[in-house]
């Protein structure tokens, strides 16, 4: 089931590609929870033929992507904890580790955002895109804000989930 899955995502990277209108994408930044949704992306750039870079997200009270590829193999985390409940996850999973780790020239680096700099990225993306994005889906526009990820002349940002809460929107700083 998981590779049916990977390669429907594969499916849609070449197709979100292919509207970029000729424009050469250098460097996707992609939340991460189990792993499948940077895996399926690394998956997708690699069989468009992209060259694109790929940096994941995580929120700091949960890395365990990034304490993963530094031991080389998956790591379970003993409890994770962030404001975005849909990356807090114990373990990236076997299968898109192994991906991962296959493409590990694509995928540049995992960078961890504080709780604070996603809220924030939530209200910055309210305030000026009017986008209700829920805190998972916002790290990585997190992570561009606070400059965690290196800008490239094109730069795309994964940005899911309307799953909000009002008050985090309408907070004022």
């Amino acid at each position: 089931m998981y590779r049916y899955l990977e390669r429907r995502l594969a499916d849609a990277v070449r197709e979100f590609l292919r509207r970029t209108y000729g424009l050469e994408v250098e460097t996707v930044v992609v939340p991460v929870g189990g792993g499948g949704l940077i895996s399926g992306v690394v998956t997708g750039l690699s069989a468009a033929g992209s060259r694109a870079a790929v940096w994941g997200v995580e929120p700091t009270g949960a890395p365990k992507l990034h304490h993963s590829l530094a031991a080389g193999k998956v790591v379970r985390l003993e409890r994770t904890g962030s404001i975005a409940d849909g990356l807090i996850t114990l373990n990236v999973g076997e299968v898109p580790f192994a991906e991962l780790t296959r493409e590990k020239d694509r995928l540049r680096g995992v960078v961890l955002v504080e709780d604070d700099s996603i809220r924030a990225a939530v209200q910055f993306l309210w305030r000026t895109c009017r986008l209700a994005v829920e805190p998972s889906g916002a790290a990585t526009t997190a992570a561009l804000l606070a400059g965690a990820v290196p800008r490239s002349r094109t730069t795309v940002l994964v940005v899911s989930g309307g799953n909000v809460d009002r008050s985090l929107l309408e907070a004022t700083d």
